[in-house]
């Protein structure tokens, strides 16, 4: 993946605030019945799921390798994606993560738009969202993630604004 970049410019800053961090140790680990429902859902759900969380949450957690931001071929739509997830958790739990050895790290929804999203875009690298072990997920092309993304961010944030 075409993402060096990114990974390299977040280095020569501190991954995370001490507010991420904080917000993060307050969040509770997702319940076996949680995680079984979410990876029950139809791809399309947890796409739907996915973006809402991404918001909620503001942030997505994506696989790095050793030298760059970790992707795969999907043979089915022979492509070059990108996985991101709405949790930690999942992310560690998919097989290719665990063979590869890759590191989970969290990124900001702020800079999967301004950031990630253009270098999928230039590189032409489609988004895997929210895979699972059973192979099932959605592709959404860099431009389509980022419409989806912001329309989902942009009402999150007007749900935020008190009336």
């Amino acid at each position: 993946m075409a993402l060096k970049d990114y990974k390299s410019a977040r280095q020569r800053k501190i991954w995370q605030s001490i507010p991420d961090e904080e917000r993060r140790a307050d969040r509770r680990p997702l319940t076996q019945t949680e995680r079984h429902t979410l990876l029950s859902m139809a791809a399309s759900d947890r796409y739907d799921y996915l973006l809402r969380e991404m918001c909620a949450r503001e942030e997505g957690w994506a696989a790095f390798g050793p030298q760059d931001m970790a992707g795969w071929l999907d043979p089915l739509h022979d492509l070059d994606v990108v996985p991101v997830w709405p949790h930690s958790e999942l992310a560690s739990s998919m097989e290719i993560v665990k063979r590869n050895s890759w590191d989970i790290v969290p990124i900001p929804v702020v800079d999967w738009i301004d950031e990630i999203i253009p270098k999928l875009i230039e590189s032409e690298n489609f988004v895997c969202a929210f895979p699972t072990n059973n192979g099932e997920f959605i592709v959404r092309s860099g431009e389509q993630f980022a419409k989806d993304l912001e329309a989902h961010w942009n009402g999150f944030a007007k749900s935020l604004a008190a009336p």
